[in-house]
């Protein structure tokens, strides 16, 4: 699958008039390398979350399977989600998609809960 990205730099024309047409030509012939480098980072992100969730059941000697046959609310789902909000730039609806935790809005009201309780625990 190979997707296109069109761009258009709105007043790249004004730019150009501004700071000289070399200059500001020399300043758009960046976009590119930027563009680039912003899909990069993204891709670094999801790859990393997708580490995260497979190494989080390992650690309890669990696959991945296993977080859909517990409530979605099961601590090793709501760790797992904490952790990606934490440590990777997944909003929580991407998480909820990919773990399938149900509505993003609901999955914040069990973080929600867990970090009140969490607050709450003797010793914190």
């Amino acid at each position: 699958m190979v997707t296109l990205l069109f761009t258009d730099i709105v007043g790249s024309t004004a730019l150009k008039q501004q700071l000289g047409y070399q200059a500001g030509a020399a300043l758009l012939r960046q976009h590119p390398a930027l563009v680039r480098e912003l899909f990069q980072t993204l891709a670094d992100a999801e790859a990393k979350a997708e580490r995260l969730i497979a190494q989080g059941p390992r650690r309890l000697n669990r696959e991945e399977p296993d977080l859909q046959e517990h409530p979605k609310s099961h601590p090793l789902n709501l760790a797992l989600t904490a952790r990606l909000r934490r440590e990777t730039t997944l909003t929580l609806r991407q998480i909820a998609r990919r773990l399938r935790l149900g509505s993003w809005q609901s999955l914040n009201d069990k973080l929600c809960l867990r970090n009140k309780t969490a607050a709450k625990a003797p010793g914190k």
